[in-house]
């Protein structure tokens, strides 16, 4: 990408993200935030009923949902369309995720365990389900913060930003799981996406701590604001993932 094109695009996405959240929050009271809400299930077909405590759009947009969580060691954090995977990590050469070239050393969250890892890349569209869970059972789970931009993770944002989800903002997760070995769920921000919410407060820019609490298979990780993708990366399998006969996924979701 030019420095030009790369200079506009950093001056479009600030105000963009804060048009986004403004119409999300803003005071504009609930008749208004009514007619929003209405229209965004409209427009993305959307069939969860809004509840009444959620009186702004933003708020209808992190909605809950009851999710069955399969009994497989490792399950679907998301509910999301997978773009690419499960596939393995080769550390020799690039991998290649919608066209474009990663080397996986350049990630910060990087280490030994992923030379052999499979990995899943997972991209959740406007309309679905926002709130990223926990893929397998484990106790001692280590968190991140990566700062960073807030690029487009659409195809557009794919095609102009060769290194997109190394610029990204991330929210990161990481567990030693004893069948599982490592297992990354890297929450990758958007355009829109500057906020990650997550139940266990802050964490630390670059650094990764501990959550001091046992998170189960299925319970909630963190969430968007808006449309993005996670890339979700497992050491080691017990048995082969697999295929998925669909690439539209549900949250608990059997991967193994």
């Amino acid at each position: 990408m030019t420095l030009l094109l790369r200079i506009i695009i950093g001056m479009i996405v600030p105000i963009h993200n804060r048009i986004v959240y403004l119409i999300a929050y803003g005071p504009w009271g609930s008749f208004v935030h009514r007619i929003l809400i209405s229209g965004f299930r409209k427009l993305y077909k959307i069939e969860d009923e809004p509840i009444a405590s959620h009186k702004k759009l933003g708020q209808y947009f992190l909605r809950s949902r009851d999710i069955f969580i399969s009994s497989s060691a490792l399950v679907s954090p998301t509910e999301s369309t997978c773009m690419e995977g499960p596939a393995k990590i080769n550390l020799n050469s690039t991998i290649s995720i919608k066209s474009i070239d990663y080397n996986w050393q350049e990630f910060f969250e990087f280490q030994d365990s992923w030379k052999s890892s499979n990995f899943w890349n997972l991209y959740l569209a406007p309309n679905d389900y926002h709130w990223v869970h926990s893929p397998c059972e484990a106790e001692h789970w280590e968190a991140c913060r990566v700062p960073g931009k807030t690029y487009p993770v659409n195809a557009l944002g794919r095609r102009l930003i060769p290194h997109l989800y190394l610029e990204n903002e991330r929210l990161s997760f990481r567990t030693q799981h004893p069948q599982l070995g490592w297992v990354h769920v890297l929450c990758v921000g958007a355009m829109g996406v500057s906020r990650m919410p997550t139940p266990f407060g802050q964490f630390s820019e670059r650094k990764w701590s501990k959550i001091d609490q046992t998170i189960k298979k299925g319970a909630a990780l963190a969430a968007f604001q808006l449309g993005s993708s996670v890339l979700l990366i497992v050491e080691k399998n017990p048995q082969n993932p697999l295929g998925l006969s669909s690439p539209s996924l549900k949250v608990g979701e059997a991967l193994v």
